[in-house]
């Protein structure tokens, strides 16, 4: 099941060192959560059972590639600059906010992959980020 978003509800931030830069270009957000599973059979069983063993989360991030001939979007610049990287140095912290000032917030870690870029010769450039997490903490003061 995915759950999507009003982006314009939220500040989709990309952690750069000790500050946060927002991600511009956004329409759409949606988060998937899965759950992986192994099949086994026990000994006394030709039945074939059905184990969860983990849990996988993917943000979506849909909306227009920014870029007016000599800079790009700051956010977007970040994403890109470790595209090519492996490792540790692909990994990425994002924040996702309310605009509306709430003290809810969802922050997490993983890694981005571009699924696609699009667009025509009257349309703007389309661009689809899919966040992998590998942690996600979510906070709220009441």
């Amino acid at each position: 099941m995915s759950v999507p978003f009003l982006a314009r509800n939220f500040r989709v931030e990309i952690q750069n060192g000790a500050s946060w830069t927002e991600l511009g270009g956004i329409e759409e957000i949606e988060y998937q959560p899965a759950r992986e599973s192994a099949e086994y059979s026990p000994l006394n069983s030709n039945i074939v059972q059905s184990l969860p063993t983990a849990l996988k989360h993917t943000i979506r991030l849909r909306g227009k590639y920014i870029n007016d001939g000599s800079t790009r979007d700051a956010g977007q610049q970040l994403i890109h600059s470790v595209l090519t990287n492996v490792g540790s140095s692909a990994q990425q912290t994002i924040r996702l906010t309310p605009r509306s000032g709430s003290t809810f917030s969802i922050t997490a870690t993983g890694w981005f992959d571009v699924s696609s870029v699009g667009g025509g010769a009257k349309d703007f450039a389309s661009i689809e980020y899919v966040f992998n997490v590998n942690s996600l903490t979510v906070t709220s003061q009441l």
